[in-house]
Order: C-alpha cells, then sequence, then structure tokens
C-alpha cells in the first residue's frame, strides 16, 4: 500500500459571516487511524468536504501527497481517496451489487465492462461488509444498517489507500458498529490504510483510534496520539459535561461515561 499524505495548512471555511472552520493545520498520519470527535455543528463535515476536496478552503490550503488536492482530476483523486458522506443517496431500486460496483469508477474507463478486477474487488468488498447474500436485493428493501454497509462495501471497493468516513456507524446497531470499526482497523494493521472517521461515539472512538483530533467551533482543540489528547479534562472540555474514565481488566484503554 503506497503512503498517503494528506496535509491541512491554516485551512478555513466560511458560510456568509458564520465561520465553520477556522484556520485548521493537521497533518494525517499515514497508515493510522484517526477520529475525529466534537459536538453537533463543530464543522467535522464541512472539514471532510476539504479534506476530499469536494469545496475549496477560502484562505489555507489541503495537499495531498505534497500537492494542492486541487490539482488532481476527479478521477485520479478518487483512486486514492474514498469519502462517505453522513448521508449518502442512491436510487431506491438499486441493487447492492451495483451500487458496490460504483466504487470501481476511478478504475474503469468509460462505458467499460467491469473487468475480473473489478469483480474480484466487488465480491471481497461485499465479503468483508458481510453483505453477498444480500447483493442482488434493492436497497430499499435494506434495514437502515444493512444500507450503511453496502455504503461501506461501495467504498472498499475503491481500493483507494485514504478513506474518509463521516459517521460510519450511522444507523448501525452496536453489534455491528463495532464489527465495522474492526473491520477498518483491520485494514490500517493488515493493509496499511489510512483511514479518518467522524464518530460521535466517544467509547468506539476511544476503543479503536490511533490518533484524535477534537473538534468545537470550528477549530481544533486538541489533536495527536490517542494517548496524548483523550483525557478527562479534554472530553469534558470538549462537551461541557464531566467525563470519568473506567477502566476494563486486561483492556489498556479506558471506558468514557460522560455525565
Amino acid at each position: 500500500m503506497p503512503e498517503t499524505n494528506l496535509t491541512l495548512n491554516d485551512v478555513s471555511f466560511s458560510y456568509g459571516e458564520n465561520v465553520v472552520v477556522d484556520a485548521i493545520k493537521y497533518a494525517v498520519r499515514p497508515g493510522k487511524m484517526t477520529a475525529i470527535c466534537g459536538p453537533n455543528g463543530s464543522g467535522k463535515s464541512t472539514l471532510f468536504a476539504l479534506a476530499s476536496g469536494q469545496i475549496e478552503p477560502q484562505s489555507g490550503s489541503v495537499r495531498l501527497n505534497a500537492k494542492p488536492i486541487g490539482d488532481y482530476s476527479a478521477k485520479s483523486r478518487a483512486r486514492i481517496i474514498a469519502m462517505l458522506p453522513q448521508s449518502p443517496d442512491a436510487p431506491p431500486e438499486l441493487i447492492v451489487r451495483d451500487l458496490v460496483a460504483l466504487g470501481r469508477y476511478a478504475h474503469r474507463s468509460p462505458l467499460s465492462n467491469l473487468s475480473d478486477a473489478d469483480q474480484h474487488a466487488i465480491s471481497a468488498a461485499l465479503t468483508a461488509t458481510d453483505m453477498t447474500g444480500l447483493a442482488d436485493r434493492p436497497l430499499v428493501a435494506l434495514s437502515g444498517g444493512q444500507r450503511q454497509r453496502a455504503w461501506i462495501a461501495m467504498v472498499l471497493a475503491q481500493e483507494a489507500p485514504l478513506l474518509l468516513l463521516d459517521e460510519p456507524t450511522n444507523h448501525l446497531d452496536i453489534s455491528h458498529a463495532v464489527e465495522t470499526l474492526d473491520l477498518l482497523k483491520e485494514l490500517v494493521l493488515e493493509s496499511g490504510k489510512t483511514i479518518v472517521a467522524i464518530l460521535h461515539d466517544i467509547n468506539l472512538m476511544a476503543s479503536h483510534a490511533d490518533d484524535v483530533v477534537l473538534m468545537k467551533q470550528g477549530a481544533v482543540l486538541s489533536a495527536g496520539a490517542f494517548e496524548e489528547v483523550v483525557t478527562e479534562a479534554s472530553i469534558s472540555e470538549l462537551y461541557g459535561k464531566t467525563c470519568v474514565f473506567g477502566s476494563i481488566a486486561e483492556q489498556s484503554r479506558p471506558f468514557l461515561v460522560v455525565r
């Protein structure tokens, strides 16, 4: 897996007079899982849109492998970055296998048929997300959790080294949420992928993230390795509530209780 470097240099973005992202400076560590956490309205999704090149910063710059992200074509960028937004949309009659096949866009010529490599990537993504048995089912016939796993399969089929995932556990019950993050962590450890995910569940963050970015009111409150960033004081400040750490035998990471 080639190393992928994504760097935000004093990136800012506003909607009118409302500053949503304010002078954020951060370099994503390659080959790690980074979790972005913060209250609703803290600018997380806008930051993702900037980091993926979907919108341009009004000041500062986003660089992908030392090159301005705006210099990449949509297809060349998609070979490096796969992004799953918070509320993706597709025709309800589309079947799961065809949705996942859309992830092969960056690797195909216009109007070309799916190659053997495409078929292999689609099958692997369906297997990884436990969606093989639902591959011929239309999206409208799926539960919310099943649809979310279908979208994650599409992202995996893209075979990009960097994944940007906005709430990948959205609509998932706790069992499938843990399985999904276990899968993503396995991709980091075994395949060398770099993953950045917005997570609202701070205990899923605590159990899976290598690095953490805490965002509040459009700015980075703290960022770095989990052990350096996640403290009772930092989480209390982030959410304006008292945070207490607990421990479970044989687990090195704490669980967090906010009250």
